[in-house]
Order: structure tokens, then sequence, then C-alpha cells
């Protein structure tokens, strides 16, 4: 459930930064400033907010995971979880695995 919870999270995250475009500064983020519920940005596995780091290609929003440990945004079933324009939802992959 904390997955599936996580992974929400980082998709509406995801979606108000990119609404955002390029008004944002990856350096002085402020994720309490885009306009979502305090608890939409706080990661259920350690009660943080989430992770958000800005790589070339866009966004990298994420969650420490099971394992409760900050692995860099390595969406992982077992390190990271969380959404990026370049990878598919953990979910989405397991479906496919099956």
């Amino acid at each position: 459930m904390n997955r599936v919870q996580a992974e929400t999270r980082c998709l509406r995250l995801l979606n108000a930064l990119q609404r955002c475009g390029n008004r944002i500064e990856p350096n002085n983020l402020d994720l309490a400033r885009l306009g979502l519920p305090p608890d939409a940005i706080i990661d259920p596995f350690n009660g943080q907010q989430l992770r958000v780091k800005k790589l070339p290609d866009g966004w990298v929003v994420y969650s420490v995971g099971r394992n409760m440990k900050d692995d860099g945004g390595t969406i992982d079933p077992f390190l990271d979880v969380g959404v990026s324009p370049l990878l598919p939802l953990l979910s989405m992959r397991d479906e496919k695995a099956n």
C-alpha cells in the first residue's frame, strides 16, 4: 500500500512541477509553494518530504521506498519508488512482467 501511495504522490508532484515549467529554480525548490495539499508531498515510507531531482531530461520525483534509504532516485522495486517522464510506474512494469 505504501508503494502505491508513494507513486500517486510522486505523480501528483511531478504534474505540479511540469505545470510550472521553467519558472522553478531546482536549487531553490520549495515543494510547499506548488499548491498541493501538505500530505501530498510527504513520503509515506519515512514521513519526510518526497525527494526531487532535476535531470537534463526532466524531473525525477521519488520516495525512499521499503529500504528507507535514499538511493539517489534509482527507481526499482527494492530501492526508491517514484516517477519520471522517462520511466514507467513500477506498477506498470509489474503488469508487463506477468
